[in-house]
């Protein structure tokens, strides 16, 4: 039974090289963007061009960029230029610890409240089995749901400095900044090996299949 990439050849539409190479190439791309902008298929003469994705990481550089200037120059010169931003993040860590603690409680509070209908539970004999097991998936997942390290760091934890706060971000800004720089580093050369592989690919093809007199 033919497949889509064989149907053309198994009732003699169009049994080309040259189609059936760039229907496989399709298929495939040996992990190369084969098409891309909203093209389905490939071009039937010329190699495709891939071109780097560029854009997104260039402008996430470009503010991070800016932004490590800023945390920088007040941490250089005074660290109350960012007074606002260190009380907004205050505020906003205040809210999330506050509300994880709050959800913990609540989540507690649901178990314990089913430990107890279980307790109360006088389960005949031939259901002691169940009773255990319900109580102890109970206490289980209070375990490890209701406690253990996160929410003890969560408890203890506190604000940093505006001077700490400043120097977390500057290094974080900077982490962020190499990691930019290396995905564009790296789009640049996907492109540059994607656009020679599939030139070559279009040469062997052409050795093959030439290109059509018109198309010269």
């Amino acid at each position: 039974m033919p497949s889509g990439l064989t149907y053309q050849i198994y009732d003699g539409s169009d049994v080309s090289f040259r189609s059936y190479a760039i229907k496989c190439l399709e298929n495939t791309g040996f992990g190369y963007r084969a098409t891309q902008g909203g093209e389905t298929h490939l071009p039937r003469y010329a190699p495709p061009v891939v071109k780097a994705n560029l854009a997104s990481y260039q402008k996430q550089f470009d503010e991070a960029e800016t932004e490590l200037e800023t945390f920088k120059l007040a941490s250089s010169k005074d660290p109350e230029l960012l007074r606002g931003k260190y009380e907004e993040y205050c505020s906003k860590a205040n809210k999330e610890k506050e509300a994880t603690l709050k959800s913990n409680d609540e989540v507690k509070q649901r178990y314990t409240d089913m430990l107890v209908k279980i307790d109360a539970w006088n389960a005949p004999l031939e259901l002691a089995t169940l009773k255990t097991s319900m109580k102890r998936y109970i206490e289980e997942s209070m375990d490890h749901d209701c406690g253990g390290q996160y929410i003890a760091l969560v408890e203890k934890r506190e604000l940093p400095t505006i001077e700490e706060w400043i120097q977390t971000n500057i290094e974080s800004l900077e982490w962020n900044l190499k990691y930019y720089r290396d995905q564009i580093e790296r789009e640049k050369k996907y492109a540059e090996e994607a656009n020679e592989f599939f030139k070559k690919v279009y040469e062997e093809i052409d050795k093959i299949d030439p290109p059509d007199e018109e198309f010269d």
